[in-house]
């Protein structure tokens, strides 16, 4: 008699355990995202490994795809999830619990670590961006003892990227680049009028660090313009493709669920390179770069930049250096 009241108690005790631990729950309302609700019922920051996104996704694990959920869709949102982590009864109270006291419960699910992986490894992403910028280019002869600046027009840029997520903080792409340049009307008319599409092809890769920092490499090409010794004393201007590297570094400063603002600095090796009739040496640039995003949800975004900019190269006796003023918008969509 002792032991059956004994074995009654501990299974009276289990029950009101798993009672206690009732998951707080959320219905989804139409037009529900699920960065927002991660961001209102869980805090800030939203995204990032340790964002309250990813952590609403780790508690719901059947959740495929964080950008399609549905009006009525139950999201579990408290961390003492009975799911997550079930209590074991004594074999012997699991024995003699009757099979109608109780309903079935789901069995315990997985670390959800690896269907996160598999989910980021499918995300892809597209920015397309527009954009004016306007040039200085400033040559100098030391030898010859002159100085010349020649001011561009105001020039278009087009930008095309596209990237592929194998996790959460990191993304590899392929990047195109178009811009207008014209020199028709030059501040020193010794020079040539030229108008040319500069075209830049370049590879990158990013990691996010601590959901704040960003670390970013480039590589690629892209076509530019030099100020070069013509014959008979004459200055001109010819074109050349110059290999690169670029390294980036960048700092996010959460203002909203929706709004961010980005601060960043830029360094490039510029390779040596030939033009029609010179060669270029090897030079630098560095820049800093300011910008705002809002993201509509988790797919769709828009930001706008400003970036600042000063390369040195040198063609024969002539050092050139280049001023680069730019603005641009762009929208991003990754799915």
């Amino acid at each position: 008699m002792s032991r059956t009241m004994h074995i009654n108690l501990a299974l009276l005790a289990v029950v009101l355990h798993s009672q206690t631990l009732q998951a707080r729950t959320y219905t989804v309302q139409k037009g529900d995202t699920l960065s927002h609700i991660a961001g209102r019922e869980l805090g800030r920051p939203v995204w990032g490994a340790q964002g309250s996104l990813q952590k609403l996704l780790d508690k719901n694990p059947d959740i495929q795809n964080p950008d399609r959920i549905y009006p009525d869709q139950i999201i579990r949102i408290s961390d003492d999830d009975p799911i997550a982590a079930e209590p074991t009864p004594e074999p012997e109270v699991q024995e003699t619990a009757p099979a109608t006291d109780q309903p079935a419960e789901p069995a315990p699910v997985e670390d959800p670590a690896s269907s996160m992986e598999q989910e980021d490894s499918a995300r892809f992403g597209f920015k397309l961006g527009l954009g004016l910028s306007k040039e200085e280019l400033e040559a100098v002869d030391h030898q010859r003892s002159f100085k010349s600046i020649v001011d561009s027009e105001l020039q278009t840029l087009v930008d095309f990227d596209a990237y592929y997520k194998p996790t959460v903080d990191s993304r590899v792409g392929l990047s195109l680049g178009l811009k207008n340049a014209a020199y028709d009307d030059t501040s020193d008319d010794r020079f040539e009028g030229r108008s040319r599409q500069l075209y830049k092809l370049s590879v990158f890769g990013d990691l996010t660090m601590a959901d704040r920092w960003h670390l970013g490499l480039e590589l690629g090409s892209e076509q530019n313009f030099f100020v070069v010794q013509k014959p008979l004393n004459r200055l001109g201007l010819e074109e050349a493709f110059v290999d690169f590297a670029r390294l980036a570094i960048s700092y996010d400063l959460v203002v909203s669920d929706n709004w961010r603002w980005n601060l960043g600095f830029d360094g490039s090796y510029l390779a040596a390179a030939e033009t029609e009739n010179y060669e270029v040496e090897s030079g630098s640039s560095y820049g800093v770069a300011t910008g705002l995003q809002y993201r509509w949800n988790a797919a769709w975004s828009m930001e706008g930049n400003l970036h600042y900019g000063r390369r040195s190269q040198g063609v024969e006796d002539i050092r050139q250096k280049m001023t680069d003023r730019s603005a641009d918008i762009a929208l991003r969509y990754q799915f």
